[in-house]
């Protein structure tokens, strides 16, 4: 178990850990499935400046003793009109207009969940998306994440994360999950599994 101390942290607090954030997100995503470049960092950085406006912004931090983060999970309430932007045509594409709005729209979306590889397996990613999703009004809570090998899906599937779509044709295997309290996600789950039985 882990030792960091997982807490809430408002918009200001966030952005005044940046640097520490930039290299916990530059170590967790350059490794697979994702192999992002380390530039990539600091378009995370640019993108977290205007995420922490958006209605229903939610972060929390996993810090060490010294109170430097060594994981972080940021969230925010999906809008009643479903974005265009990074993996959501793909959501939107799979579920179908209706599924989306009741599913997605309006629920708690979790955005970014890094924890630093030198933390990692010591319950500070399990610990960190509860923290930022077990508020989550009615339980509705999403997030995307990659089907590839050496991705996360048995970490949130251990966690109660239900699948709602199929992975999307590119080598990350894009999916959306639903979180376990989700009430939505025993039936999406059916769902998913009759699509795939007729496929």
């Amino acid at each position: 178990m882990t030792t960091a101390e997982v807490r809430r942290l408002d918009p200001s607090e966030l952005l005044g850990l940046a640097a520490d954030l930039r290299a916990v997100y530059a170590r967790a995503f350059e490794r697979p499935p994702w192999h992002e470049p380390d530039h990539k960092a600091d378009d995370y950085l640019a993108r977290l400046r205007s995420d922490v406006a958006r209605p229903g912004f939610t972060a929390v931090a996993a810090l060490d003793t010294c109170g430097r983060p060594v994981g972080f999970a940021t969230a925010w309430t999906t809008p009643r009109l479903f974005p265009s932007d990074r993996c959501h045509p793909y959501a939107r594409k799979a579920l179908g207009d209706g599924a989306t709005r009741e599913l997605l729209c309006g629920a708690r979306e979790i955005d970014e969940l890094a924890v630093h590889p030198d933390h990692q397996r010591k319950g500070i990613g399990a610990a960190l998306l509860e923290a930022v999703s077990a508020d989550a009004p009615g339980g509705r809570c999403w997030l995307f994440t990659a089907a590839a090998a050496g991705g996360p899906m048995d970490f949130y599937l251990r966690l109660g994360w239900q699948p709602v779509t199929r992975p999307a044709p590119h080598p990350a295997g894009v999916l959306v999950l639903l979180g376990p309290r989700h009430p939505g996600a025993d039936v999406a789950t059916r769902r998913v599994a009759l699509v795939g039985a007729t496929q």
